[in-house]
């Protein structure tokens, strides 16, 4: 059981946008996200994984320690909040 439902989120995957990411068919907002944060229990220690917590209801887990999605993720959250403030500062004039 729990290899189908590894199989069917890694198929699902997460995709990454210029405002937004989605998580099999479910679309989040840049600027929505406040904290990302990255955990590594026992079994990630051991396959050199990690887990993402994206927010209080989404994670995505079993990244390679090689890919540094967290870094990524962030610059993307930075430059949509840099956009957005962009915006609303050219909206005022």
């Amino acid at each position: 059981l729990g290899l189908i439902l590894n199989f069917t989120k890694a198929k699902h995957g997460i995709k990454f946008y210029n405002d937004h990411l989605e998580i099999g068919h479910q679309k989040i907002q840049y600027v929505s996200l406040t904290t990302v944060e990255y955990k590594q229990g026992l079994l990630d220690k051991m396959f050199k994984t990690y887990t993402l917590r994206i927010d209080k209801k989404h994670k995505v887990e079993a990244i390679s320690q090689n890919v540094n999605v967290v870094q990524y993720l962030q610059q993307l959250i930075n430059y949509a909040k840099s956009q957005q403030t962009g915006q609303f500062q050219q909206n005022k004039y």
